[in-house]
């Protein structure tokens, strides 16, 4: 007697077609357990990947973030400074229970231009403190609103904090940790001498570390006051880029005594400290006065360790970008966001927005300021985002792909909305990365693009990006929710940049 085993030939049809739908039952569990998903909201961090804070009204944009040794995260709101450990939670070993509010009367009118942690622990502040309105008089004769002549130029000098990684006014730096300063910058006269104002008027523009943890300063000054239109104040404006010694004097061996003027451009934004300590910066050029006429365009600079000009950016150390565009010209002209960032190569990039209609482009320059033909289309790659999301910062990881943050409207008004709580605007933090060459990274979030939330009706608006030591993604800005006394707060959300 002969036994047979096995299936029929129906049989194995069945186990072969059943074969997918096993497979396709299996596989996303063995997905879920190889880890979260590119781009995913790193759990770990504060609550369900988030971190949020109450900020007084006075503070509304004054909110900076800065990433300290041991992966901790400093926050500064105006002149209250947090510090919070990796996970998220508040670091009690800094200043009081993990704050510090910084009241000396030196600071008072003190106005944030940016945050940076030096390689020790020790936190960095500067910006700009107003004082009295500048007199600019004729010589002899005193000049009148009604000449045409600024009547309300503010006097300003350059304000930097330092804090100890205890979160003590350090010391060793300026006066008892705090130093105010013009730079010795003369004040604003028009050519000839036939107009004298009475006191510099200086303002920061952004902080960096540069090389042995000496601070870096970008600014704009007035030199010359001239008349505007409706009565408005301004003045021709210099940019300019400064490094302070550990004690918090004018580095002499950084340009001419500590200072480095960008004749040519009227604005110079944050620094950032290449990878042999040279200084980067983007700025414009052209616009005279607040509302700003006339025309400008945008420009890159770079100087190098000790503050030259480096030649293959022109002999004044900056290249412009793009031909001059009028402010008051066709809708449809590009402008420069000033964000920039640089890759491990030396690459440079930068954002450029369209105005309307809307749209954002992401440049990306080689290292002598030529552009990459390797990038997008000859050097530029537009981003298709749609017009209810709006692009800010931007930053670049270790295998060179772009990474933007910004926000997006999910709920739209109709109408006033002040007194309609339930139909209160809403919009979220966006957070998109693209390929190393441009292209739009499909295996990051949804598409490219996540999108994170801070509850109902919280309108939150993200203008920084930063990346830790691990690789993560740090995206942060102001909320606007009734769940803050102040009904203004500060979000940070941490993403996963791998599957790990």
């Amino acid at each position: 007697m002969v036994v047979t085993t096995g299936q029929s030939q129906f049989g194995r049809v069945a186990s072969i077609w059943a074969l997918p739908l096993i497979l396709a039952l299996f596989l996303p569990a063995v997905s879920a357990a190889a880890g979260p998903k590119q781009g995913s909201l790193d759990r770990g961090f504060g609550r369900h990947g988030r971190v949020t804070g109450a900020v007084a009204v006075s503070a509304e944009n004054e909110i900076r973030f800065a990433l300290a040794p041991g992966e901790r995260i400093v926050v500064s709101t105006g002149r209250t400074v947090s510090r919070y450990r990796e996970d998220g939670t508040l670091d009690r070993s800094f200043g009081h229970a993990g704050r510090v509010r910084i009241d000396a009367p030196a600071v008072a009118g003190f106005d944030p231009a940016g945050i940076a942690v030096d390689s020790r622990g020790g936190v960095l502040l500067a910006g700009t403190t107003s004082q009295a309105q500048l007199k600019c008089a004729t010589v002899p004769n005193a000049l009148a609103a009604t000449d045409g002549f600024p009547s309300g130029i503010p006097g300003s000098v350059l304000t930097v904090i330092r804090l100890t990684v205890q979160g003590r006014l350090d010391p060793s730096f300026g006066d008892n940790g705090i130093v105010s300063t013009d730079l010795a910058f003369p004040p604003p006269s028009a050519a000839g001498g036939t107009v004298q104002c009475d006191a510099p008027s200086v303002r920061a523009t952004g902080l960096a570390v540069g090389p042995g943890d000496r601070p870096v300063l970008t600014g704009t000054r007035i030199t010359e006051p001239i008349p505007c239109k409706a009565g408005g104040f301004g003045g021709f404006r210099s940019a300019f880029a400064a490094r302070l010694t550990m004690s918090g004097a004018p580095d002499p061996s950084f340009g001419e005594a500590g200072v480095r003027t960008q004749d040519g451009l009227f604005e110079a934004s944050e620094p950032t400290i290449d990878s042999r300590g040279g200084l980067l910066y983007a700025g414009a050029s052209g616009a005279q006065c607040a509302p700003f006429n006339g025309y400008s365009f945008f420009a890159i600079g770079r100087a190098s360790r000790e503050g030259n000009p480096d030649p293959a950016f022109g002999p004044a150390g900056w290249k412009a970008l793009g031909k001059p565009l009028p402010y008051e010209g066709p809708p449809s002209y590009f402008s420069f966001t000033g964000a920039i960032a640089t890759d491990s190569a030396g690459r440079i990039l930068l954002l450029q927005a369209r105005i309307y209609p809307p749209g954002t482009r992401v440049i990306r320059l080689l290292p002598n300021g030529e552009s990459d033909p390797h990038f997008g289309n000859q050097g530029g790659a537009r981003l298709r985002v749609g017009a209810r999301t709006t692009i800010e910062p931007i930053a670049v990881d270790e295998q060179g792909r772009p990474l933007l943050a910004g926000s997006r409207t999910v709920r739209r008004c109709e109408g006033r909305c002040d007194n309609l709580p339930g139909k209160a605007p809403k919009s979220v933090f966006a957070l998109l990365r693209m390929g190393s060459r441009g292209e739009r990274d499909r295996r990051f979030g949804h598409r490219g693009m996540v999108l994170t939330g801070f509850g109902a009706g919280t309108v939150a608006s993200s203008d920084q990006i930063l990346i830790d030591g691990e690789g993560r993604i740090l995206v942060g800005g102001m909320l606007k929710s009734s769940q803050f006394s102040t009904g203004i707060g500060f979000g940070l959300a941490r993403y996963r940049s791998s599957s790990d």
